[in-house]
């Protein structure tokens, strides 16, 4: 019955991507090909889009630590933990956050790199390495206690953060 239930859902989910698709062109991959067009952003190579957040700290002070600081402190720590994760980690946990790490600077701006990142699961595999040595571990804690005050002062005050 739960089953039933479950596909039913499904479907209907599918039918109304399906629906929704129809209202921007008719196929169901359009949204795709309008996300130049809706999000200011394409499919390219990973310096473009890593130059673009470069590029972004010139903006004004609020906006260039969000936009510019925060995506490349953000794309920086998904590349190092990429690397590290083919030494210390299983190698499908290494293409995973490999894999990741590529679709998510493969766009000409980078967007949103603090929220995704948190699907990089192994960096927090990682993090318990590091973190069995006492040092590490309160450098890992405040800065994590600090991004949390950052981010949710930004929230509470009903601005956009990621």
């Amino acid at each position: 019955m739960v089953g039933l239930r479950a596909r039913r859902v499904f479907l209907d989910d599918s039918r109304e991507w399906d629906r929704s698709a129809a209202n921007l062109g008719g196929r169901s991959w359009t949204p795709m090909v309008h996300r130049q067009t809706l999000f200011h952003m394409s499919s390219s190579w990973p310096w473009i889009g890593i130059t673009d957040a470069f590029l972004n700290l010139r903006r004004t002070p609020n906006q260039a630590e969000i936009v510019g600081t925060q995506e490349l402190i953000f794309t920086g720590l998904g590349l190092i933990c990429s690397i590290a994760s083919w030494f210390k980690l299983r190698p499908v946990y290494a293409t995973w956050i490999t894999g990741n790490w590529l679709l998510l600077v493969c766009v000409t701006f980078i967007e949103s790199m603090p929220r995704y990142a948190l699907t990089m699961f192994p960096i927090f595999f990682l993090f318990a390495f590091v973190g069995e040595n006492r040092f590490w571990n309160a450098v890992i804690t405040m800065w994590s206690l600090l991004f949390l005050a950052l981010f949710s002062s930004l929230f509470v005050r009903g601005w956009w953060v990621f």
